[in-house]
């Protein structure tokens, strides 16, 4: 196994480090190596060779799924959880301890699919702001009952979308679905209550914390086929 950790010198500048070493049980150590006196890309090579010199040493605790402890030399244990570009920012409550993205901030669609020039016929605005409304479970939402198997339970952040002046326009649910203990699949719903064509009429796909997908298939603007839009965070 390998590990590459991006530190920083005394002068700030930053450099990868090179860590090989094996796996016992559920610890993974290795000797820190970094690298010295290499050549820029199609020149000569230089007239002392590269060097490898050990800086320190890394040790890595892997005993709990989804959770990793790091050690660097003879310090305390650092704990880790999984960051994926920046989606797992909010911690939102549930049986497992999970978090979902932060999308708040000033965002603007880029490019609408299959509308007229003007795109006036886009439910949403082409600017619009994001905001937290609600963490976790909604207050008044039933506990499940201890039973042999765990019912599901949303475990989600609720946010608002606004337009420039400040108005909530809609409402958009990002996060999990517990189910018998195991996280499915990421999930985003967005409702706009004024167009009174049905729950739920945008479908909303993450392409990552600064870019998102949404396909509105309401009856009220979409004719023939579904209106496409992609939108990124500009603040």
């Amino acid at each position: 196994m390998g590990a590459y950790p991006l530190i920083y010198d005394q002068s700030g500048s930053s450099e990868w480090l090179l860590g090989g070493g094996g796996i016992v049980e559920d610890t993974f150590f290795a000797e820190l190596l970094e690298s010295s006196g290499g050549q820029c890309l199609g020149c000569l090579p230089p007239a002392e060779p590269p060097q490898m010199g050990v800086v320190g040493k890394i040790t890595m605790l892997m005993d709990n799924e989804g959770t990793l402890q790091v050690k660097i030399n003879d310090g305390l244990f650092t704990t880790y959880t999984p960051s994926v570009f920046g989606y797992w920012d909010l911690d939102i409550s549930g049986f497992l301890q999970t978090s979902s993205p932060d999308l708040s901030g000033r965002w603007a669609f880029v490019d609408v699919d299959t509308l007229p020039p003007d795109t006036s016929s886009f439910p949403l605005p082409l600017v619009f702001d994001i905001a937290v409304k609600s963490v976790g479970p909604e207050i008044g939402d039933p506990v499940p009952p201890i039973v042999c198997c765990v019912p599901p339970l949303p475990t989600s952040a609720r946010f608002s979308i606004r337009n420039i002046e400040g108005e909530d326009i809609a409402e958009m649910v990002c996060g999990f679905i517990e189910n018998n203990w195991i996280l499915d699949e990421m999930f985003c719903d967005l409702n706009m209550p004024n167009l009174e064509d049905g729950v739920d009429p945008f479908h909303v796909e993450l392409l990552s914390t600064e870019r998102i997908k949404m396909t509105y298939t309401g009856l009220k603007f979409a004719v023939g086929a579904p209106i496409t839009g992609t939108a990124v965070r500009i603040d």
